[in-house]
């Protein structure tokens, strides 16, 4: 049976979102299929897990995944639910369409009986995922919307599992050359290292690419590219939940452990309020919640310096003493912090040094009581004055 699909452009597909009282769950639910094909590497397992998490997930009785052969034939890689005699059967009619291979896998009746939606890689269908529907009628938006994004799942997953291949090989092949001590090729291979790694987990995909990207490992790309790059990566933190959020960064970049940078994260949720939220995901929290949680994330970094800016601007103002109270903490323990800010009494109680910079240039800098209180310069003086008195 030929495969009737073409190219895919994801960019004309309209996203199909679930009721919003529904959404926190059907992503825990989905997190939980991605972290089950996280260190899953091998077509078989991936092929095996994804279809009974789909089957789960909606409550199906039976499941198939079919996949794109060399030929572009669609034929049953793993099945949930339907015996092997049935997909034999099928197997052996090569002429058979493939509603009617649907039909007959499948067990239903009425068109309106299963769904099915692509597998998509590099912009190509791949292969087709499909489950028999129980319920009478058309599948509703948020069955398929559940159902693409298992499928996007697997499909990522898969397409890692290659990759995963390929760098192995690649690997091999260098350990045997005498050439390998050149930088270039050694960072070559430190960003194909944090690809075999990070590209297991389908939630990080969408970063990783992002960030080899970034690297130009895959080749040049502009400046407006970079930008569009950089959003999509912060984009994509907000599928990851609060802990997962903080654990990203020493986990994946530098390595550490998971169990010792979990226990940290959770003191340093703790610390902030926000241990009852290590499983909510970003649209679930306030502003000054969000802006907790990224120092949280920060500061799981271990960093020699911290960098802060405008950190209160787009905040509430009943929001914006919980943050400067914690930054404020953090001042007084010991940290070293570069703030731009415009909150000029909290310079004055937290800063060791304030800078006072007007169109790139520095005009003054000093001591917070001596800039801020009785500044120097005049240009100092006028902002001083017009943030303190604004009417």
């Amino acid at each position: 049976m030929e495969a009737e699909f073409g190219s895919f452009d994801p960019v004309s597909m309209s996203p199909l979102i679930p009721p919003s009282d529904r959404r926190a769950e059907q992503l825990r639910r989905l997190t939980g299929i991605s972290r089950a094909l996280t260190y899953t590497t091998s077509t078989d397992q991936i092929v095996n897990v994804g279809i009974r998490q789909a089957a789960e997930l909606l409550g199906a009785e039976r499941t198939l995944l079919m996949l794109c052969g060399e030929d572009g034939t669609l034929r049953v890689r793993a099945a949930h639910g339907v015996s092997d005699a049935a997909v034999e059967s099928v197997a052996r009619q090569s002429d058979l369409p493939l509603a009617e291979q649907l039909k007959r896998l499948l067990t239903f009746s009425e068109p309106e009986g299963f769904l099915g939606v692509p597998l998509v890689a590099g912009g190509q269908v791949t292969g087709l995922l499909a489950v028999s529907r129980s319920e009478a009628g058309e599948a509703s938006e948020e069955e398929e919307w559940l159902l693409s994004a298992v499928a996007d799942q697997i499909a990522v997953a898969m397409e890692n599992a290659r990759l995963d291949e390929q760098i192995q090989k690649e690997r091999a092949s260098r350990l045997r050359s005498d050439n390998e001590s050149s930088a270039a090729d050694e960072a070559s291979e430190r960003a194909l290292a944090t690809l075999a790694h990070d590209l297991r987990s389908p939630l990080n995909a969408i970063d990783s690419y992002s960030e080899l990207m970034e690297m130009e490992i895959l080749g040049p790309i502009s400046e407006r590219q970079r930008e569009a790059l950089g959003r999509i990566r912060l984009s994509g933190r907000h599928l990851l939940a609060v802990l997962e959020n903080v654990l990203e960064g020493p986990v994946v970049v530098q390595r550490r452990p998971r169990a010792e940078v979990t226990a940290e994260a959770l003191e340093l949720l703790a610390r902030v309020g926000l241990a009852e939220k290590r499983d909510a995901y970003p649209f679930e929290l306030s502003g000054g919640q969000q802006q907790r949680v990224g120092i949280v994330r920060a500061l799981a970094l271990r960093p020699t310096l911290l960098l802060f800016d405008e950190p209160t601007s787009a905040l509430d103002p009943e929001l914006v003493g919980d943050v400067l109270g914690l930054i404020k903490e953090l001042a007084d323990e010991g940290w070293t912090m570069v703030i731009v800010t415009h909150e000029l009494q909290f310079a004055r109680e937290v800063a060791h040094e304030v800078v006072f910079i007007d169109e790139g240039a520095v005009v003054e800098r000093g001591h917070p009581d001596q800039v801020l209180r009785a500044p120097n310069e005049e240009r100092t003086r006028q902002f001083v004055q017009r943030l303190l008195h604004p009417f």
